[in-house]
């Protein structure tokens, strides 16, 4: 074991055509007496911490490796090969050695140790054995791909003969090449064949796992992973503990939170254990099923008490659900935690720590979070930074935003690329310097991303909108509309209502009303569009009719509200009533007050305790002098600055 232990060592530093150079150059040396106390040998690392080894690579005269198979075969013909360098080593050996049993029988083991840590690193793509018909993979793969849709493949598989391994290479090129389907078609052939029963040796665990990973990767295919993995079973194959995992992920991925309990559950009824990997599925099952983040929780703790030690990918997991269910703390408290317990914390997990910050406001947080990261080693990528940008905008923090975007370019050529602006970079910037008022930044951005070749979105359009708003530019924010518009951009009901917002602000009451009605005209024509008005966009028109002192639209637009079920919040009793105060309608106003207290909507208490003294005798209101009204219309008003701090939404 010694001798296999240094064989996978220069395999992985050298690779295989070193090492037989090596043992042939060793061969060669005299022998010299040994001292075990001369030298101790050094401990090489175990091959589960060997890098993948480097092919040696061709000579341009020959065209091939040294010491090695030809390059232009489809894979490496190791088992002639061993016999080659055996016969070769043989033929150099003194007399001495070739008689010498013992390093014989050394050279051998050596040679088989070199196989053998090939094998496991993959050079034997396409081993065949002795006397077995030689079949082209590649051409054969092809031919499967280029046949139609709705043609059989019964001429292209007809008369062949493939064992297992050489039918998970086909199926691995259709994989490769976007035919999942295909390969899905020519394996179920390959099962019903009704010819030779020798001919396709289909009955192999890691045939229908390989198909299974195949049909995981998206949540719209996972159903079919799930058929393929009950046909495994109805015909009398026995999942092992992979195929089960990757069953978990995909019922977990497809929302079926019953069946992925229920694939547990057999698994805990056969022989196998649940490793990691199975509490790792079943924690992101929690979340794509949308089960409650305690539940998450609960596996954890199962995981833990089963004698099962969490990786990095199970912290990770976790970490994600507790934040997207907006447990930023909690999430937070299970990070600390992994880092306590000695785990080198990846990339991923970084970035789920940050945007658990970025969820929960604590931008502070998030920017040691990064912080600590760089200072372990860990090389932030475009996630990472996105991640802090996001912090820094929900928190408003324009100039922090600026300085990590600053830093982010920096890196970008020396990562090539691992690390690089994106549209959500340029997206998150325009926002937060929007929301800042830096209009100039603003533009500057939307300069330098159309230059690099990033096409803007509706987020793009809805950030830049919001930054014509917060410096009363409104005209400008129409003509970003149509010209992202033009440009294939379809605007959204958010999008609609920040241009709708921004033309209140500049007193367009008019055009504000003529965008509300294209929003209610494309929701008639179109049930399932994306701009339909919502309690935003009616609290936005509400807002410039009453700002414009148009009482009447105000309470048109308010009469729409409530047919189109939707529930008015007190921000829109507020602009009501103020719009009615605003033209001496008391009688609107007082309809519009008792609306509000029908509907339990309450608003801050000054401006609650004006307006009951005022409505308190509404009969009064036309019999007291002018001057009083006046004086009520202040005491109203008084309490109008809490629609500053009253959330539209």
């Amino acid at each position: 074991m010694r001798l296999v232990a240094f064989v996978e060592y220069r395999v992985a530093q050298q690779g295989t055509a070193y090492v037989l150079r090596s043992s042939r150059c060793a061969s060669e040396r005299p022998k010299t007496p040994h001292n075990g106390n001369s030298h101790a040998r050094k401990e090489q690392p175990a091959l589960s911490e060997l890098q993948r080894p480097r092919r040696p690579r061709p000579t341009p005269e020959t065209g091939r490796t040294p010491q090695g198979p030809v390059r232009k075969s489809s894979g490496a013909r190791l088992d002639s090969w061993v016999q080659q360098q055996v016969a070769e080593m043989a033929g150099d050996a003194s007399p001495d050695i070739a008689h010498n049993l013992q390093v014989t029988s050394a050279a051998m083991e050596l040679l088989s140790g070199c196989v053998q840590v090939c094998n496991h690193h993959g050079y034997d793509a396409d081993v065949q054995e002795p006397g077995q018909n030689q079949v082209d993979l590649l051409q054969l793969a092809k031919q499967l791909a280029d046949v139609p849709a709705r043609q059989p493949i019964t001429n292209v598989l007809e008369g062949r003969t493939l064992q297992r391994r050489q039918i998970m290479k086909v199926l691995s090129y259709l994989d490769r090449w976007g035919h999942s389907n295909k390969a899905l078609k020519a394996f179920e052939w390959m099962q019903s064949y009704s010819g030779d029963r020798h001919a396709f040796d289909t009955q192999d665990t890691f045939l229908y796992t390989r198909l299974m990973t195949m049909f995981s990767r998206r949540s719209s295919d996972c159903s079919q992973a799930l058929r393929i993995f009950d046909s495994m079973q109805s015909r009398g194959i026995k999942p092992d503990l992979v195929a089960y995992n990757t069953a978990i992920n995909a019922a977990g991925k497809a929302g079926d939170w019953e069946r992925t309990v229920q694939i547990y559950e057999a698994l805990q009824d056969s022989d196998l254990k649940a490793d990691v990997w199975t509490f790792t599925s079943l924690i992101n099952a929690c979340q794509s099923c949308g089960s409650d983040w305690k539940s998450g929780l609960e596996v954890f703790q199962d995981m833990e008490e089963q004698g099962v030690v969490p990786n990095v990918h199970a912290y990770t997991s976790l970490i994600s659900l507790c934040q997207r269910a907006g447990q930023w703390r909690k999430a937070m408290q299970i990070f600390r935690r992994m880092e306590a317990a000695d785990i080198k914390v990846d990339v991923v997990a970084y970035n789920s720590a940050i945007a658990a910050c970025a969820k929960g406001g604590d931008w502070e947080q998030a920017w040691a979070v990064f912080s600590s990261m760089r200072r372990e080693g860990v090389q932030p990528n475009t996630v990472s930074y996105n991640s802090l940008l996001s912090a820094c905008e929900r928190c408003g923090q324009a100039e922090r935003a600026l300085e990590v975007f600053s830093m982010m370019e920096k890196e970008a050529g020396p990562t090539f690329g691992y690390t690089g602006s994106s549209l959500v970079t340029y997206n998150t910037l325009i926002s937060a310097c929007g929301k800042a008022g830096m209009y100039d930044q603003v533009q500057r951005m939307f300069r330098e991303m159309q230059e690099r070749g990033i096409r803007g979105d509706v987020f793009t359009m809805c950030g830049i909108i919001t930054a014509c708003e917060k410096v009363g530019l409104w005209h400008e924010a129409q003509e970003v509309m149509q010209r992202l518009q033009d440009d294939g951009v379809q605007p959204n009901t958010a999008a609609y209502n920040a241009l709708i917002k921004a033309l209140g602000t500049g007193g367009q009451w008019e055009a504000a009303v003529r965008v509300f009605e294209t929003m209610q005209s494309c929701a008639a024509d179109e049930p399932e569009c994306s701009c339909t008005p919502d309690l935003v966009t009616y609290s936005s028109i509400i807002s410039a009719c009453q700002k414009s002192l148009q009482w009447q639209k105000a309470l048109d637009v308010y009469e729409g509200m409530r047919a189109a079920h939707v529930q008015p919040n007190a921000y829109v009793f507020s602009s009501l009533i103020a719009a009615c105060e605003d033209s001496n309608e008391w009688e609107h106003a007082l309809a519009i007050f008792s609306d509000m207290k029908a509907s339990n909507i309450e608003l801050d208490a000054v401006t609650m305790a004006g307006r009951k003294l005022v409505y308190m005798f509404p009969g009064v209101l036309s019999a007291v002098p002018g001057p009083l009204v006046n004086a009520a219309k202040i005491a109203v008003k008084s309490g109008r600055a809490a629609r500053q701090w009253i959330s539209p939404s």
